[in-house]
């Protein structure tokens, strides 16, 4: 369920006097931030615009606050565990800031729709059926349609907070969508990476690689989808980043998955790792889940617990590209060992990961980049002189 304009009409007032009992830690920062309406002022006019509802846009806090506001209304929707299952059967729902979700029986749904409609627009939630879906069990469609004649229904199911709930029909057409996507966006950053590798370089590590990690993380089984993608990458963004046209071998493709600290170019092979990283995401979230699974009233996170599963998921990675490393290493020559184990050295991979920035001198052109990439791993620079200064012919490199 998603609602209209959420974080605009959220009713502030009242917002503000209900932080105070849902999360008090806060309270007082909030109020003096928002007690007195900011002036918003709009090109062309006489006078300032108050902004006296919502929370706002860019505000650290704003998402905080939207969530504790909330929660009074999540409260309202909760069913009463304590009554029987004859009276009413017992709903789950799940919240993320404005985007509210509920699995159970569609009549229970419908009850709990219909009270969201009712007592959301006190708090400023204003529920918008044309953005909201049903996601019923094949057999039960029908009866989703004629119970909730305003809301979009499927059988399919449909995308939830970048990832997807459904079949697996529709989730490979999800995920086919999103590389369709990411394809392009590689087709994009490639030819920037022909004028400024560097900065592309940056982008992708940093920026765009992430997209698909996160679905990675949240959506299981897609490898076959993330191929296609790979493929791109190695076909595509590295022999563009590298200034040079050539078929990525499958060598340096495995070196150049490698981490930086590895003596690689952290372009990491997804479809390698995404089966992983979901399982990862799983072990990470546990606790969270339970909680949702049984509507804990409170979750308190184990932080020790915490700290330790990430350490084991950190350990994980590491020694899984250690051990890719060193498959890698037996098939490679004498000279192309040495040529690893120097970009493998401490600090070797510094100018590598360091952000292109102009103003600490940082940013390299693009001949530069180009020239330490080979450098790196004992390619053919281009454009060397024939001869050297003695007239003599110029030593291949």
């Amino acid at each position: 369920m998603d609602a209209e304009n959420a974080f605009n009409l959220m009713n502030r007032k009242v917002a503000l006097n209900n932080i105070q009992h849902t999360c008090p830690a806060v309270a007082t920062y909030i109020i003096n931030s928002y007690r007195n309406p900011a002036n918003l002022y709009v090109s062309g006019a006489d006078a300032p615009i108050l902004s006296e509802e919502g929370v706002t846009q860019g505000d650290n806090s704003a998402m905080g606050f939207y969530a504790c506001s909330m929660m009074p209304l999540i409260k309202q929707l909760m069913l009463n565990k304590e009554l029987s299952e004859e009276e009413f059967q017992y709903l789950k729902q799940a919240w993320y800031a404005d985007d509210a979700a509920a699995g159970g029986k569609l009549k229970d749904i419908l009850r709990w729709w219909s009270k969201l409609c009712e007592s959301g627009p006190t708090f400023g939630y204003h529920p918008k059926p044309s953005k909201s879906w049903i996601i019923a069990k094949p057999g039960y469609l029908d009866e989703a349609k004629r119970l909730f004649p305003d809301l979009n229904v499927t059988d399919m199911g449909h995308k939830y907070l970048g990832s997807y709930i459904g079949t697996d029909e529709g989730k490979n057409m999800f995920v086919e969508g999103k590389v369709n996507e990411w394809i392009t966006d590689i087709e994009d950053i490639s030819k920037i990476a022909a004028r400024e590798p560097q900065v592309a370089y940056a982008a992708y590590i940093y920026g765009l690689s992430k997209r698909w990690n996160y679905v990675c993380r949240t959506t299981p089984n897609i490898v076959t989808q993330l191929k296609k993608l790979e493929f791109k990458i190695q076909e595509t963004f590295i022999p563009a980043l590298l200034d040079r046209v050539f078929s990525c071998t499958e060598k340096c493709r495995s070196i150049f998955s490698l981490p930086a600290r590895e003596g690689g170019l952290s372009i990491y092979d997804i479809s390698e790792t995404s089966d992983t990283e979901y399982q990862n995401s799983c072990k990470m979230t546990a606790s969270l889940t339970n909680a949702i699974f049984e509507q804990a009233k409170e979750y308190n996170e184990d932080i020790e617990k915490l700290k330790d599963i990430k350490t084991e998921i950190s350990q994980g990675r590491i020694n899984f590209y250690k051990q890719r490393r060193a498959e890698i290493y037996q098939d490679l020559s004498d000279a192309e060992k040495l040529q690893l184990d120097l970009a493998s050295e401490k600090g070797a991979s510094s100018w590598l990961t360091s952000l292109p920035l102009k103003n600490f001198g940082f940013l390299l052109n693009k001949q530069e980049f180009t020239d330490a990439i080979c450098l790196r791993y004992n390619l053919k620079l281009k454009d060397t002189a024939v001869k050297c200064v003695l007239h003599q012919k110029a030593s291949e490199v």
